[in-house]
């Protein structure tokens, strides 16, 4: 009856006004999004985690490609490899990380991974028949890094991508001992070198930005800088006319 009562009572213009933009607020008007600007990074995270836009940019890449990654370890990258991808090869020259990263796609249901043991200056795997390739943290460890980069551009088809990712040069003792490192970083303009004389175009080159400490998807101790390289494998017959020009 009270209810009744008040939905019958006229309301003054300051009153209906204050009740219209409640509604609006909770509705998610633009007034709302102003109050709400400085917890929405924690909100999304919270509903949506911290990694979702990147699932989300991921589908602009071309889904037909079959992708190489060189290093796979334990499989850290074949679940998002895996399902963007139409096949994956995951190479590796330690049979127990290769163990490892097998294990982790049979969790993750991926039957589309094809895994190879074999050195980075040795890939088993085919000329020509890699669309991206990815080397992510591998680099350094490489005793022969023109060999190495000139493996990667005999399985890449022209034209293919490589994607670089490595720890630039440092003189953290700690860092290396705790992952048993035996390098001391790279430095990325060499790296950028032999990708040249092994037949890549760099595309980019530049430090890799991480999430803040103290952030959700930030690093929780101190590691060296990272780099990022991209590059397109030029055109064979380019790369011979030029070989011969040189010669």
């Amino acid at each position: 009856m009270l209810n009744a009562w008040l939905r019958r009572q006229p309301l003054s213009g300051a009153v209906e006004s204050r009740l219209r933009r409640a509604v609006r607020d909770r509705n998610g008007s633009d007034d709302a999004f102003e109050r709400l600007a400085l917890q929405w990074d924690e909100l999304r995270r919270e509903h949506f985690g911290s990694a979702f836009h990147l699932e989300a940019l991921a589908s602009l890449l071309p889904t037909g490609w079959r992708v190489l990654d060189a290093g796979t370890g334990t499989g850290y990258l074949l679940p998002f490899l895996g399902s963007h991808f139409r096949e994956v090869v995951a190479a590796d020259s330690s049979p127990a990380m290769l163990g490892l990263a097998g294990q982790r796609a049979t969790r993750k249901g991926l039957g589309n991974v094809d895994f190879r043991l074999g050195r980075l200056e040795a890939l088993p795997v085919e000329e020509a028949s890699i669309d991206c390739a990815v080397a992510m943290l591998v680099l350094r460890h490489s005793p022969d890094l023109d060999q190495a980069l000139g493996e990667l551009a005999r399985v890449v088809v022209d034209g293919g991508r490589l994607l670089v990712v490595d720890i630039g040069p440092h003189a953290m003792e700690d860092f290396r001992g705790r992952i048993g490192d035996a390098s001391l970083g790279i430095d990325p303009g060499k790296v950028a070198a032999c990708l040249a004389r092994a037949g890549f175009e760099v595309l980019c080159r530049r430090a890799l930005s991480l999430p803040e400490a103290g952030s959700p998807a930030g690093p929780t101790r101190p590691a060296p800088d990272l780099f990022l390289i991209s590059a397109e494998r030029r055109a064979r017959r380019e790369r011979d006319r030029g070989n011969k020009r040189n010669s």
